[in-house]
């Protein structure tokens, strides 16, 4: 019997070494499973670690390409645009060619203009615009019948019938406005804003210039003389205006300068008076009226009402004379002995520090200046010089145009012709 227990206690005892052993077995290939499993994560981890690094870089390698194209584009358009400006061209001498033709007969009553960086030509009742490749892009047909006067400004254009005082207001060649005045107009005057100021005489005869806003609201009135108005320019969102006018009130025919601050009164002041003298062109620089002359050029302090000269030619040596908006241009002939064919084209800013100059060897049929660019047109050739007196374009011509319109913020010029218009890109 002892015996017997003996053996069961024996046997009961392998028989837990052996669950033991077992469960140690089962414990041992878990953790051997779970390593496994752990292992197996580790190097799904890293593996998506790797293809999410992989993913990244290929984001930023597109990223980067992306950023370096916009970058090259970029720099492309800068220097397709500022590149004429420091004298670098790339077609210095390719000519006139059928390719920029615009077949046209033009008439006495036809308009060129330059309109949103584009040519704008008025025939027929009908406006019509084109871009720098002579390609027509706008076109607009008058309702009635009339003959329009235009005024443009930029991206601004005003289409009048004067004789019944209805405008036609466009932005950016779209019609914003159509508005009538009560009166005959004269004159539109339109600043860089879109504000305009139609001079009109009223059903009592009396003239006025009205200011109105780009929405075609009448902001003031200001009564003025009869004497003709030169040029009108506003100042300030138009609270302020410069006008000029003829003085025919004495034997000394001249120009009168009157100003007008509508936030302090409603009535022209005059400033200053010019006698025996007429204004061909003027400008406002900061608070300066540049004006050009019969014989000089001159600046008026809007403030001060001090008047100082410029720059005085002598007529007899003198050929050609241009203002732009920062600057002036001169084509003078040299009198030295030996120097009969010889001129000068000179640059300088208001202040007179001279810009550039340089040697021509004949004078042009007419010039014409941009902001950057001086235009000479001569009986077989067109040359275009920067003001920096670098030269970016020479090219020949069969004959003269009748006329230039620079066009393509000054890096294009249509030579008008009587039955064709050519246009050259710089």
């Amino acid at each position: 019997m002892r015996k017997g227990r003996i053996l069961a206690q024996s046997d009961q005892k392998k028989s837990e070494e052996g669950l033991t052993e077992g469960f140690n077995i089962v414990n041992h290939h878990k953790e051997k499973m779970n390593k496994e499993r752990e292992e197996r994560k580790e190097k799904n981890r890293k593996k998506i670690e790797i293809n999410n690094l992989d993913n990244d870089t290929k984001k930023y390698k597109k990223i980067s390409i992306v950023l370096i194209f916009s970058v090259i584009i970029i720099l492309f358009l800068v220097f397709i645009h500022f590149a004429p400006i420091i004298g670098i061209s790339l077609n210095r001498n390719v000519g006139i060619n059928d390719d920029n033709k615009i077949d046209f007969v033009s008439t006495d009553a036809d308009i060129f203009d330059n309109y949103c960086s584009d040519l704008l030509i008025y025939s027929n009742q009908k406006i019509t615009t084109y871009n720098k490749n002579g390609s027509k892009n706008w076109e607009y047909q008058l309702s009635t019948q009339f003959t329009p006067t235009i005024y443009i400004k930029d991206k601004y254009m005003v289409v009048a019938n004067n004789k019944n005082g209805i405008i036609y207001f466009f932005e950016n060649k779209k019609e914003i406005l159509n508005t009538k005045i009560d009166g005959e107009i004269n004159e539109v005057f339109i600043d860089e804003s879109g504000y305009f100021a139609v001079e009109y005489y009223t059903n009592g005869y009396k003239k006025m210039l009205g200011i109105y806003s780009i929405s075609g609201k009448n902001l003031y009135n200001v009564y003025i003389s009869s004497d003709p108005i030169v040029d009108v320019k506003m100042l300030n969102n138009s609270k302020e205006l410069v006008v000029i006018q003829t003085n025919t009130s004495s034997f000394k025919v001249g120009m009168t300068i009157s100003t007008v601050d509508i936030t302090k009164e409603n009535e022209l002041k005059q400033i200053a008076a010019l006698d025996n003298n007429f204004i061909y062109n003027l400008t406002i620089n900061g608070r300066n009226i540049i004006m050009l002359l019969d014989d000089k050029i001159v600046k008026c302090n809007i403030d001060t009402k001090d008047i100082a000269t410029i720059y005085s030619f002598d007529l007899n040596q003198l050929m050609f004379i241009s203002m732009s908006n920062n600057y002036y241009s001169t084509i003078a002939k040299e009198l030295n002995e030996g120097s009969e064919n010889k001129y000068t084209l000179m640059f300088n800013r208001f202040d007179n520090t001279k810009i550039s100059s340089v040697d021509i060897s004949n004078t042009p049929k007419f010039i014409k200046n941009s902001k950057f660019f001086c235009y000479l047109v001569f009986q077989d050739k067109l040359q275009i010089i920067n003001k920096w007196g670098i030269e970016i374009k020479n090219i020949d011509i069969e004959y003269p145009p009748k006329d230039a319109v620079i066009f393509n913020d000054g890096k294009s010029v249509a030579l008008i012709y009587t039955n064709k218009v050519y246009v050259v890109n710089l």
